[in-house]
């Protein structure tokens, strides 16, 4: 169990700078495009499944355009 652990600490701080380097601009561009990258589209597909929602790009861009978006994931 500790092996694993020091294994996944670094990615979840790894993340946790990321998302601490991301602002409402870089959001927005994000709920802008109509097809996006497959890499944004996996990543905004778990963030549908981390909160409840159905994991479709409609839905990401419903969640994307929340105020407090970026707020809501740092407390999570």
């Amino acid at each position: 169990v500790q092996s694993a652990l020091d294994e996944a600490v670094p990615a979840l701080e790894q993340a946790i700078m990321c998302l601490n380097r991301l602002n409402r601009a870089d959001v927005c561009e994000l709920r802008g495009f109509m097809n996006p990258p497959r890499g944004c589209s996996l990543t905004m597909e778990a963030l549908c499944i981390m909160l409840g929602v159905t994991p479709d790009w409609h839905e990401a861009r419903r969640l994307l355009s929340q105020s407090v978006i970026l707020q809501t994931l740092k407390v999570r």
